[in-house]
């Protein structure tokens, strides 16, 4: 969640694939426009949290309700570029424009060191994993060497409702529902644990459809809707329509 800097006075919220989400999320935008600073960039995740206090990606998918922006990461503030300053100078300046006084909004601590630790509590809280980070490590963008995802791996199953089309009209990543209180209902994405040969062995099964699948309202220009069949032989790595 990259909410980038502008000079029209107000904060405007973007997602990773360029959607201006800002009128979904007026709480987040009325408190982010009361710091003091009047020009920054910060990165951060939306998340909806359960009643144990947990993130709950299938209600953020769902719905708006009850959403907080977690911010980990300050990029600019005013006219300074932090991207090349190590990782923990900026999250000290984030936490100073935070200052405590947000609530939507909040500011996304860390554990220095002590690193299994960590992740053997967030698998025994079902949390679904961690990110670890180098203390001086700069700002890039995307993951690699310095940024690593450490998931708690757990197998369900969900059938497939869709995909989203990148170039060359390839498959990026499979659109998934559940059955919740007697419907099929989106419940997310998967894509990046799937190679290429996986997701051509399962757009074999899918039957395009123009009406999205979902009994709930998804909207995404980029969302391609199907009919799922189940495979000849069982399963793909885990998947089945």
């Amino acid at each position: 969640m990259l909410i980038p800097p502008f000079d029209s006075g107000s904060v405007r919220l973007f997602t990773r694939n360029g959607y201006d989400i800002s009128r979904r999320h007026q709480q987040i935008i009325s408190e982010l426009n009361r710091l003091s600073a009047g020009r920054f960039a910060l990165d951060g995740e939306l998340v909806v949290l359960d009643e144990d206090g947990r993130s709950n990606f299938a209600k953020l998918a769902r719905g708006r309700t009850g959403t907080h922006l977690y911010a980990f990461d300050l990029l600019m503030l005013g006219d300074a570029d932090l991207r090349t300053k190590p990782l923990e100078k900026r999250k000290v300046t984030l936490v100073r424009l935070l200052n405590g006084s947000c609530n939507a909004v909040r500011y996304c601590d860390h554990i220095i060191g002590r690193g299994k630790d960590f992740f053997d509590s967030v698998r025994e809280l079902g949390l679904e994993g961690m990110v670890a980070k180098r203390r001086l490590s700069e700002y890039v963008g995307t993951l690699n060497g310095d940024w690593l995802k450490v998931k708690c791996l757990c197998v369900h199953d969900f059938v497939i409702g869709g995909w989203i089309e990148g170039a060359e009209k390839r498959m990026n990543a499979l659109l998934l529902r559940e059955f919740i209180d007697g419907e099929l209902r989106y419940v997310g994405q998967v894509g990046s644990p799937l190679d290429s040969h996986v997701m051509r062995a399962v757009a074999k099964m899918l039957t395009p459809r123009t009406a999205s699948p979902f009994a709930d309202a998804v909207e995404n220009a980029d969302f391609k809707f199907c009919r799922a069949r189940p495979p000849r032989s069982g399963r793909v790595h885990g998947l089945h329509g």
